[in-house]
């Protein structure tokens, strides 16, 4: 009967500290996977292109902005200020597109669409805001490209204008990098005449 006993508390303490360790692993995985998907900083040493490069979110924009050779540009001293599409904005463009966009001939346009969404300096989601109160509702920013982006409030998101009255919503702000910041924008600004940028 004792041995019984002693059988039973040893296989209960087993699946005690079986439990435990178990927990253990899964709070860890959990804190883990959290970390990283709510994470809107680079790391300490990556500049604006390395994010990009490394952000699976922004595959396309980071090879675009290889094919336009903005490497160099966008790596170096800054700041800048990035307008980032996701891969599904690039996605929503019409069919074909993107493609001409990014063969050798075409560039030039591609650089001039990329450099749409970059504005020269640090500029915060707070700078933003506090230049759309101070436009009462509206701001305007210059790209390094020459061309204007206008700034407002939709509801609870700051939406982007482009020349040509295509809008797109800024998703993630404050992506703070070595040269700059980074806000995610759920399409790409085409700020040129409409046709011209694929011909």
């Amino acid at each position: 009967m004792k041995i019984q006993i002693l059988k039973t508390l040893v296989f209960a303490f087993t699946l005690f500290m079986g439990a435990a360790f178990y927990a253990q692993e899964m709070e860890t995985i959990t804190i883990e996977e959290t970390d990283a998907s709510i994470s809107t900083e680079a790391d300490d040493q990556t500049d604006i292109v390395s994010y990009l490069s490394n952000s699976d979110d922004h595959t396309t924009l980071a090879k675009a902005v290889q094919s336009a050779d903005l490497v160099s540009t966008l790596s170096g001293e800054g700041p800048f200020t990035v307008f980032a599409p996701t891969n599904n904005a690039f996605k929503a463009l019409p069919h074909g597109k993107l493609a001409k966009l990014l063969i050798p001939e075409n560039k030039g346009k591609l650089g001039n669409v990329l450099k749409s969404h970059v504005i020269a300096g640090e500029v915060t989601a707070e700078d933003i805001m506090q230049a759309i109160e101070a436009g009462n509702g509206k701001a305007e920013f210059k790209t390094i490209g020459g061309e204007s982006l206008t700034a407002s409030i939709d509801g609870a998101n700051v939406v982007l204008t482009d020349a040509n009255g295509n809008t797109s919503k800024v998703s993630t702000t404050d992506v703070i990098a070595t040269n700059g910041v980074i806000h995610v924008v759920d399409s790409v600004i085409l700020p040129l005449k409409k046709g011209t940028y694929t011909n």
